[in-house]
C-alpha cells in the first residue's frame, strides 16, 4: 500500500499498481501522511484532519475504515510502523510516540526536547522492540514493547538522521555508511544475540 501526498492511497499487486481510495480532505499537497501494513488484509494510514487533529485509517484488504483521531496535539505523525493488527507505533512531529492495541492508541508520550511541531521524529519497529530518532538533535530511543522507552547510545549532536528500518528478523536496522551497535541488554533481560545487539547503519550528518 502506498499513500500520496494528497491522501490518494494504491495498491500493489499482480505486478501493477491501483488505486483504491482517497483518504481525508487535504486542501494541498502534505508530506507528513504514513501507511504502514502488516498483510494484504492490515494496513493503518495516518494523516492530518480538522483543526488540529491528526487521524488515522484502517484497511481490511478490501476498504479504508472512516477516520478517527489518532492523536488531538496538533502534531502530525512522521513515523509509523505496524507489526500487527494489535501492534503498531506512531511517532510524531512533537517528539512523541503512541501506542496502538488494536481498537485504541495512547497517550501521546513525550521524548527529548525538540523544537514543537517541527521535528521530524521517525520509528521502525520489529516485533515489539522499536527503536525512533529524531532529525533535529540525532538523538534515538529504544522500547522492548512500544510503551516503555530509553535512551539510545547515539550522542545527540553526533548524527542529524537516522534513516532506519529493521529487517523481519530484528536483526538488523538500515540505512548508509556508518555503522553502529545499540546493546539491547539495558532494556531486556533476554540474552540471546538477536535481542542483545541489533546493527544498524546511519547517515552522518553532522550539525550545520
Amino acid at each position: 500500500m502506498a499513500i500520496d501526498g494528497t491522501g490518494d492511497t494504491f495498491k500493489y499487486s499482480g505486478g501493477s499498481w491501483s488505486p483504491v481510495a482517497t483518504l481525508g480532505s487535504l486542501p494541498s499537497d502534505t508530506s507528513d501522511l504514513q501507511v504502514s501494513c502488516v498483510s494484504a488484509q492490515f494496513c493503518v494510514a495516518a494523516l492530518p484532519g480538522n483543526g488540529s487533529n491528526e487521524n488515522y485509517y484502517t484497511y481490511n484488504g478490501a476498504n479504508w475504515s472512516g477516520a478517527s483521531v489518532l492523536e488531538p496535539t496538533g502534531a502530525v505523525a512522521s513515523g509509523l510502523s505496524c507489526m500487527s493488527s494489535t501492534f503498531c507505533v506512531a511517532a510524531d512531529t512533537s517528539d512523541n510516540t503512541e501506542k496502538f492495541n488494536g481498537s485504541t492508541w495512547t497517550a501521546p508520550q513525550r521524548h527529548g526536547a525538540g523544537t514543537a511541531l517541527d521535528d521530524q521524529f521517525s520509528v521502525s519497529c520489529a516485533g515489539t522492540f522499536c527503536l525512533a530518532d529524531s532529525f533535529e538533535d540525532g538523538s534515538t530511543y529504544l522500547t522492548s514493547d512500544g510503551t516503555t522507552w530509553s535512551s539510545g547510545s547515539l550522542q545527540p549532536g553526533t548524527y542529524r538522521q537516522l534513516t532506519v528500518s529493521l529487517n523481519a528478523a530484528g536483526k538488523r536496522l538500515l540505512a548508509v555508511r556508518h555503522t553502529l551497535t545499540v546493546d539491547l541488554s539495558v532494556i531486556q533481560n533476554d540474552t540471546s544475540p538477536i535481542t542483545r545487539h541489533i546493527e544498524f547503519q546511519a547517515a552522518r550528518k553532522k550539525h550545520e
